[in-house]
């Protein structure tokens, strides 16, 4: 059994090193750059909702509770500025 172990972990040494040399070389760059791109615009979207939120209609199938969240009134992924 233990041989059969020793003999699969060298055999996947090679491999284990390259998943892992892609990942530090193409994919970590390739975050990088995407984030470099998309952060500016979404900060900019983010002032622009808070300049200009959306007006509030309140549809009667909306925020209906039975009982009060324990956290509070609002849910946990509330935003004051995108959700009235």
């Amino acid at each position: 059994m233990l041989k059969d172990a020793y003999e699969a972990r060298q055999h996947a040494g090679p491999a284990v090193a390259m998943w892992m040399k892609i990942n530090i070389f193409l994919v970590a760059p390739a975050l990088a750059i995407a984030a470099y791109i998309i952060v500016p615009r979404e900060l900019e979207h983010i002032e622009h909702m808070k300049q200009h939120p959306k007006e509030f209609i309140a549809f009667p199938y909306m925020r209906k509770r039975k009982n009060p969240f324990p956290w509070g009134d609002d849910n946990l992924f509330y935003c004051e500025f995108a959700n009235p």
